[in-house]
């Protein structure tokens, strides 16, 4: 398993106690995302903790452990390592980094996405984790935003899930550069870039809790 280092009644929002002192998991929205407390991320954290958030991981699909100021690429790495061996940050993006794992994503550079997309899913093996980690942040606005695929599956009428069931779909990694084909001359060296790792063809729906793809 490998990882790459969201008239009105109102309720209590259940929080679950980990096995671990002072360590909580707080649902935040309907069917994906939960807030993980009482944990400190790096290299260095005990098996039993691991596995709680990769439970919650599994169980909730998206996690928020917020205050992690410490962190540097070396120990964000250092942390997806203990959720499974890593690969390269991306597919398509060679070494050359001390941290070779870790994506900067840095907007004033042109490495954003404003439009939904899963992570590298145009690879055979798609890593099982991606984690985020944020380092400057704006005022307002600048959300990451997710989609639990695995309810829009269970929430389709059982003909269009049998559709999906039937259809096979190609993931791309040239659909990122789609337009800069279109607008951009590009030297032979970015031509090689954009074109390794171009695609992949999966069922419309896999897995034992089935997602759309």
């Amino acid at each position: 398993m490998e990882t790459t280092t969201l008239s009105t009644t109102t309720a209590t929002t259940p929080t679950t106690d980990h096995p671990l002192a002072g360590i909580e998991v707080r649902p935040v929205a309907g069917t994906l995302g939960a807030e993980i407390t009482g944990v400190r991320l790096g290299p260095d954290l005990g098996e039993d903790v691991v596995a709680g958030i990769r439970a919650a991981l599994l169980e909730h699909k998206v996690v928020f452990l917020r205050g992690q100021d410490h962190l540097d690429d070396a120990a964000h790495a250092g942390f997806a390592r203990l959720l499974g061996p890593l690969r390269t940050a991306h597919p398509t993006i060679s070494g050359g980094r001390s941290e070779a794992a870790v994506l900067p994503v840095d907007s004033g550079r042109g490495t954003r996405a404003n439009s939904w997309h899963s992570d590298v899913t145009f690879v055979d093996r798609p890593p099982s984790f991606t984690t985020l980690r944020a380092q400057v942040l704006p005022p307002a606005g600048g959300d990451t935003v997710f989609a639990d695929t695995v309810a829009a599956y269970a929430g389709l009428p059982a003909p269009l899930r049998a559709l999906a069931d039937g259809l096979w779909a190609e993931h791309s990694n040239d659909y990122d550069y789609a337009t800069a084909h279109a607008t951009t001359e590009l030297s032979e060296a970015q031509t090689a870039y954009r074109q390794e790792f171009t695609s992949t063809v999966y069922p419309g729906s896999r897995q034992s809790r089935q997602v759309i793809l």
